[in-house]
């Protein structure tokens, strides 16, 4: 059963094959500008769909091994505040959505969550690590060498490694 899971990350391998699809449908298809009353009850229309017909589940037993790392963390500090969380568990594990309640108002989002009304950047901005790194620079941020590169690049990304850096 191993070999069904990415020896870097821990997670699922149908998990990076998702993040592929989601990086090429958002880099071809338009961004809908949704308002948040409207974006959210699509997350929620979507969640009971799916849960409806059997592709995942809602749930709040997951363990943070199930988890992408960085949101265990929060989800661990955000339980010691008495927030109650629910992932979504497809036919090949967690998916990444949560949604949770505080104070009874239900907050869904996708590995963490942001705070889009403080910024006039799209959230989708901060996805793009050579998009924000090229921002940074120009905003006289200090930032580490690096390149971006596509999953089936990985021999030039080696070469670049140990070449460059």
């Amino acid at each position: 059963m191993k070999k069904f899971y990415c020896p870097d990350c821990g997670m699922h391998s149908a998990y990076h094959l998702n993040t592929w699809l989601e990086e090429i449908t958002n880099s071809l298809l338009p961004k809908l500008r949704l308002s948040r009353r409207l974006n959210s009850w699509f997350g929620a229309g979507f969640e009971k769909f799916f849960s409806w017909i059997g592709l995942i589940k809602m749930r709040d037993d997951f363990l943070f091994s199930e988890i992408q790392m960085r949101s265990a963390c929060f989800v661990n500090e955000a339980r010691k505040r008495d927030v109650k969380f629910k992932a979504a568990k497809g036919p090949f594990g967690y998916t990444d959505h949560f949604c949770a309640e505080v104070n009874g108002r239900k907050i869904r989002f996708e590995s963490l969550p942001v705070a889009e009304h403080i910024s006039k950047y799209d959230v989708s901005f901060v996805d793009c690590k050579e998009r924000t790194k090229n921002h940074l620079k120009k905003g006289g941020f200090p930032i580490a060498d690096g390149k971006s590169f596509w999953f089936w690049q990985k021999n030039r990304a080696l070469k670049f490694g140990s070449e460059k850096l």
